[in-house]
């Protein structure tokens, strides 16, 4: 009997020893929002409009980073996005999940067409979805009611280089 006590003292010990010794790491997990986002993503390419304006991206191409998108993003600056690269062409639906502004998206095809848009997409809107009508390969978010500014329209063509 005093064996199972003395094992049973020693793991909660254990346990409890663990639980603080890990409370620092979980604290800044969940408080430091460059760990639970993409803010740690560099500015990595240009996404170049028919009026010549250059928006400068964060790259959005691995499972985890383009489901996380600009989730928890407190603010876009202007001439700034995130373009979402998928490795095949298909209908993508984006939805607004955890996301603290409004956005414009622009889904682009293969040819870097712009295929579709939705202008002011709010956090508000979740869980509704937002999906093209055709088939696309590149998915850009920038700032609300930027897009006729920086000449995204329906149509159109971009650049996108690295």
């Amino acid at each position: 009997m005093k064996k199972i006590t003395i094992y049973w003292v020693l793991g909660i010990f254990t346990l409890s020893s663990f639980s603080v010794l890990c409370l620092p790491f979980t604290q800044r997990f969940f408080s430091d929002p460059e760990i639970i986002s993409n803010q740690h993503l560099p500015l990595s390419a240009i996404v170049t409009t028919v009026n010549h304006t250059n928006i400068n991206v964060r790259i959005a191409d691995t499972v985890d980073t383009r489901t996380l998108g600009l989730s928890f993003f407190k603010e876009l600056p202007d001439k700034q996005g995130m373009l979402f690269v998928f490795p095949t062409n298909d209908q993508y639906a984006f939805w607004m999940k955890d996301m603290f502004m409004n956005v414009d998206i622009i889904w682009i095809n293969e040819d870097f067409t712009i295929i579709h848009r939705v202008i002011n997409a709010s956090p508000d809107t979740y869980p509704q979805t937002y999906e093209p009508i055709s088939s696309s390969r590149y998915v850009l978010e920038i700032p609300a009611n930027t897009a006729d500014k920086y000449g995204l329209f329906l149509g159109e063509q971009v650049g996108i280089r690295k």
